[in-house]
């Protein structure tokens, strides 16, 4: 008996209508829908709509729990977990409606043999009946049941879960508390070394000035730096009225002036003033006792001639150590902790080369370098003022020796002692007013009773200054110890007009 191809309808037999066919295989399209052809009836697919259900009922409530469960005790939600199953209809096709399974005799219905499911390499397998594709579909579920179950018995249970989250908080707690009270301790401890550092400058302040009393400073009363520079001013005067006063008893004989004229002659008087004038008068005594003691200023005081040659080294010392407020022509302002700093150590330094040189064998060494400097300045002075000596014997020389002998030792007491001496001479300028609070005038002049402007025409003596004490305190006050001698009398032009 053979078959009908589908192509092929009888017109002997009318489409009976029947209930609608979902269907998913697509009729030949010249065939009505639900059209039989004349040959065998072929007997159809066997079919489980309830086993296929549950199946995926069972998979999609499998895989809904174990969501849940993770989404609870993780806090975060995983892929949905989709069934590896090839995709089937969700009915399997109905036969024609006027011809039933059951309609059928047993012998048209025989039971074929379950296909094996048919797959090439990297493809879905596919089943010819869903009695195969029931059967994949357990194993697939008991396979899954059993992963989840495996993966279940490795997570927490709620309880430690809980236990778990309390002990974190807890722990978190404590730290935040510990880390509280670690940052109290910390601003404690700045405050304690705020403390501390100001106490430590305070002792080490204390300690300097310990240090400065214990170590036995040499002591210097201002009376006698005043009595020594007194006596010093004394002894100028007279060598200067001594072997200057008079008249001269010729024309001087100048030449060529010397290296010292123009520094320590030449400022003598104020830049509109000629101290020429003052040396052919009859106030050339107090020309002589200006250049003597500018002489004395800049080549004696704070240059150690009494260390010998040692004082060649201590000068260049200071120049490289000396507060920058200190040099004559600075315009910075003095430290008083740097300047005091400086004054102990050259205090100190040259208590150490005193007390070197009075060692045996070196002393006689340094009276020898000390006797070889004086000379030299000796020669120098008279280079200047030779010319213009009015007498002139055998104690001219010893009596300008004697004067810069006692320069040298002013200067070592100054240096021996702590304090800060300064000499002071009117700035450089074309004029300079006589100022009552620093100057007084020289010998046997007076101020007009007229409260007139007096101009100063010659400074005779630079004052003497002091900042701070032997004992290494007080160098932000200064003191005047001696005042400057001016005078503010013109030249007499009646010598100098004969003279020349």
């Amino acid at each position: 008996m053979t078959q009908t191809p589908p192509h092929q309808v009888d017109s002997r037999h009318e489409v009976q209508p029947g209930p609608e066919i979902n269907d998913t295989e697509m009729p030949d399209a010249n065939i009505p829908r639900g059209g039989l052809d004349k040959g065998p009836d072929i007997p159809p697919r066997k079919n489980h709509p309830d086993a296929h259900a549950a199946a995926i009922s069972a998979v999609s409530a499998m895989t809904d729990a174990s969501q849940k469960f993770k989404t609870m005790f993780w806090n975060k939600s995983r892929p949905e977990m989709k069934p590896s199953y090839p995709s089937c209809p969700s009915q399997p096709p109905q036969p024609p409606p006027h011809q039933q399974p059951h309609e059928l005799p047993a012998e048209q219905h025989p039971l074929p043999e379950t296909p094996a499911a048919t797959t090439t390499e990297n493809q879905v397998p596919q089943y010819q009946d869903e009695e195969a594709l029931s059967i994949h579909m357990e194993l697939e579920l008991r396979r899954k049941i059993e992963e989840l179950e495996a993966e279940l018995a490795d997570v927490p249970s709620p309880e430690f879960v809980l236990e778990l989250q309390r002990t974190l908080e807890i722990e978190t707690a404590e730290r935040q508390k510990d880390r509280e009270r670690a940052q109290q301790d910390i601003r404690q401890k700045n405050s304690e070394l705020d403390v501390l550092r100001k106490r430590w400058k305070q002792a080490a302040r204390e300690l300097d000035k310990s240090r400065s009393q214990s170590q036995g400073f040499y002591q210097v009363t201002d009376n006698y730096l005043i009595e020594l520079t007194t006596r010093l001013r004394y002894n100028i005067r007279n060598f200067a009225i001594q072997y200057f006063g008079g008249e001269l008893k010729g024309k001087p004989k100048v030449g060529d002036k010397p290296k010292c004229w123009d520094p320590y002659m030449a400022t003598t008087t104020p830049g509109n003033l000629d101290c020429e004038a003052f040396l052919l008068s009859e106030r050339r005594p107090n020309a002589i006792q200006a250049f003597l003691w500018r002489f004395i200023v800049y080549q004696i005081f704070d240059n150690f001639r009494w260390a010998g040659e040692n004082g060649i080294t201590l000068r260049h010392l200071c120049l490289a150590l000396r507060p920058e407020g200190q040099y004559p022509d600075s315009d910075e302002p003095v430290v008083p902790e740097e300047e005091r700093k400086f004054q102990m150590w050259l205090s100190s330094t040259t208590a150490m080369i005193l007390d070197g040189g009075k060692a045996r064998g070196k002393s006689r060494s340094l009276t020898t370098q000390v006797e070889t400097e004086v000379k030299s300045l000796v020669e120098k002075v008279r280079e200047v003022i030779d010319p213009f000596v009015a007498l002139k014997d055998l104690g001219y020389p010893q009596e300008l020796n004697r004067i810069m002998e006692e320069a040298i030792e002013l200067d070592t007491e100054i240096s021996r002692q702590v304090a800060r001496v300064e000499w002071v001479f009117p700035k450089p300028a074309q004029e300079v007013p006589f100022d009552s609070t620093i100057m007084r005038l020289g010998t046997a002049e007076m101020l007009p009773k007229e409260k007139e402007k007096q101009m100063v025409r010659l400074v005779i003596c630079p004052a003497m200054k002091k900042r701070g004490k032997s004992t290494g305190e007080d160098f932000q006050s200064e003191s005047l110890l001696v005042p400057m001698e001016v005078s503010c009398e013109p030249a007499s032009t009646a010598e100098t007009r004969s003279r020349r």
